[in-house]
């Protein structure tokens, strides 16, 4: 088994700000992971559940831009080393 400890001095506002993004980081990868799921999936896969959004699929620059919108997503998180496979 393998253990990693962080440590943080919480007395100073710096490392009690990294703690905090340290600490909220499965929140953070949960709303990345839907952000991907329910906004870029259905307009690729199923449709959306909400009529105006399936509405909106039908014409053709929009679903363009959400294709655009969702590399850029995920270019964003590459570029920043983030992949939304890399957890089970």
């Amino acid at each position: 088994m393998s253990k990693a400890t962080l440590e943080f001095d919480l007395t100073d506002n710096t490392e009690r700000a990294e703690f905090t993004r340290a600490a909220t980081a499965d929140q953070a990868y949960g709303a990345l992971w839907d952000i991907a799921q329910e906004l870029f999936r259905p307009a690729r896969k199923h449709g959306y559940n909400d009529k105006v959004l399936s509405a909106l699929l039908e014409h053709p620059e929009v679903a363009t831009a959400i294709a655009m919108l969702e590399d850029e997503f995920y270019r964003i998180l590459e570029a920043n080393e983030v992949s939304l496979n890399d957890y089970a």
